[in-house]
């Protein structure tokens, strides 16, 4: 259930289209601690970036809003027309 609230809070924090190409992938860690990794492409693949933040399990939709937030910053307008 963490896993799918960091992973869906990344989703959301994005709103990208059925056509934008967006990957979300959680993983807990030892200690309460969780991987985050978030991917967005442009759909030819002309474009992509991949991010990952590592935080603490009760943490996952602030997680997945933070990364989501950072991989919007980093890509061009024209991912998400």
């Amino acid at each position: 259930r963490t896993a799918a609230t960091a992973e869906r809070a990344l989703l959301h924090s994005l709103d990208g289209s059925c056509r934008t190409p967006i990957g979300a992938y959680a993983r807990m860690l030892p200690a309460g601690m969780m991987s985050l990794t978030g991917l967005v492409a442009r759909a030819d693949g002309s474009f992509v970036t991949r991010r990952r933040i590592l935080g603490a399990q009760q943490d996952a939709a602030r997680m997945g809003r933070e990364l989501g937030a950072e991989l919007l910053a980093a890509c061009p307008a024209d991912v998400f027309a």
